[in-house]
């Protein structure tokens, strides 16, 4: 449940800072991407610490985490695909 949540929290950033960025071309698009990829490392990082996630519930975490991500990500990726943004 906690990777899931952090997941959802990362995918918020993520998404926010694409809708931001994303008027300025490719570049603004790499940013996007970029702040979100960070936002997620630290939430998956942080995640994992405060939960105290340790053997199977550590494995468990990162398995709810990354489930929920590649659906964001994707849904990220349609996004950016919508807007055709070109250089």
């Amino acid at each position: 449940m906690h990777g899931a949540v952090a997941a959802s929290l990362g995918a918020v950033c993520a998404l926010a800072a694409l809708v931001a960025s994303i008027d300025r071309g490719a570049n603004g698009v790499l940013l996007g991407f970029t702040i979100g990829f960070l936002c997620r490392a630290v939430l998956v990082g942080a995640g994992l610490l405060v939960s105290g996630a340790r053997g199977g519930s550590a494995l468990a975490y990162v398995l709810a985490f990354f489930a929920v991500y590649a659906v964001t990500q994707t849904v990220e990726v349609l996004f950016v695909y919508s807007r055709r943004v070109t250089t």
